[in-house]
């Protein structure tokens, strides 16, 4: 056995990481473009307008894809996400975040 089938080739070890490198990258990308893509389609309503008309406000809303009207407000300057329920005649926030508003 010589000595030269004991060392690898030139250049095999740097491609191998590119590889490597390649693989993590499009792993990172589809994880951010998909990662944005959920998220709205869990909540469609992130930006919101309104019409304003003869003593009235309309707000149209989408609901997302498991039927559900979600919106995004803020409570005390901090942006939350709300599950509208137009019947409801109660609103409700979490505890842990009622705590640190």
């Amino acid at each position: 056995m010589s000595q030269s089938e004991n060392q690898p080739q030139p250049g095999k070890r740097a491609g191998k990481v590119l590889m490597i490198v390649a693989w993590a990258a499009g792993l990172f990308l589809a994880t951010r473009f998909f990662g944005g893509w959920e998220d709205k389609q869990q909540n469609p309503n992130a930006v919101v307008s309104s019409q304003h008309g003869d003593g009235y406000i309309e707000v149209q809303l989408a609901g997302n894809r498991q039927g559900h009207f979600v919106s995004t407000g803020q409570i005390n300057g901090r942006t939350v996400e709300f599950m509208i329920d137009t019947g409801a005649t109660d609103v409700a926030i979490p505890g842990d975040m009622a705590d640190s508003l």
